[in-house]
């Protein structure tokens, strides 16, 4: 499954203040997004989809992530990777119901 998404400030402010993140990467004029944030939505996808709670997330972060890009989010069962527009890996990993 791919599905892409485009974040903006008002996605990233709300997930900002919802987890009280102060880190100053994650402000300003060209802020990097939380790795969590992206893992997040990410999720929400997985559960739109497949309608069950996952029980194991393993990530590795191997890109920042920046404000106003598209992002690519390719999932199944058992694994998913997020790319930007130019298909630079942002994270990879593996989870499980």
């Amino acid at each position: 499954m791919k599905l892409y998404k485009k974040i903006n400030e008002v996605d990233l402010i709300d997930y900002l203040q919802s987890v009280k993140d102060t880190n100053s990467l994650h402000y300003g004029k060209n802020p990097i997004l939380p790795g969590n944030f992206l893992l997040f939505i990410l999720e929400e996808m997985y559960q739109e989809l497949y309608y069950v709670p996952l029980s194991y997330l393993k990530a590795d972060f191997c890109s920042p992530a920046y404000l106003n890009e598209s992002f690519c989010f390719t999932f199944n069962q058992k694994a998913f990777q997020i790319t930007d527009r130019n298909q630079t890996l942002i994270l990879k990993g593996e989870w499980k119901q």
